[in-house]
């Protein structure tokens, strides 16, 4: 169950001080199947997550720990352009659509 989903919002003056610097923050959940979702998304389910394989790959490919001190109880990012995508996970980032020789 993510963040979202316990009662969880993000720090308004953070927020505010992103957004007045350019920066939009998105929050995001990756289940433990793998499936991406914006974190307020209700129901989290395989019609709700995201399923274009270009931008699973894309974000999937920047996240890195979170280092910003930006919302702490993210422990991921995947950083693109002037936003950053602050990411939950029920397990672990890391995710294999399938294999390739």
């Amino acid at each position: 169950m993510s963040l979202h989903d316990r009662g969880h919002c993000p720090n308004q003056n953070t927020l505010r001080l992103l957004m007045s610097k350019g920066i939009r923050p998105y929050f995001y959940y990756i289940d433990l199947h793998g499936q991406v979702f914006l974190q307020d998304t209700t129901p989290k389910n395989f019609t709700s997550c995201y399923k274009d394989p270009k931008f699973l790959d894309f974000f999937i490919s920047r996240i890195k720990p979170n280092s910003t001190a930006l919302f702490p109880e993210y422990p991921w990012v995947s950083p693109c352009g002037k936003e950053l995508n602050f990411v939950e996970v029920a397990d672990t980032p890391i995710i294999f659509h399938g294999l390739q020789d």
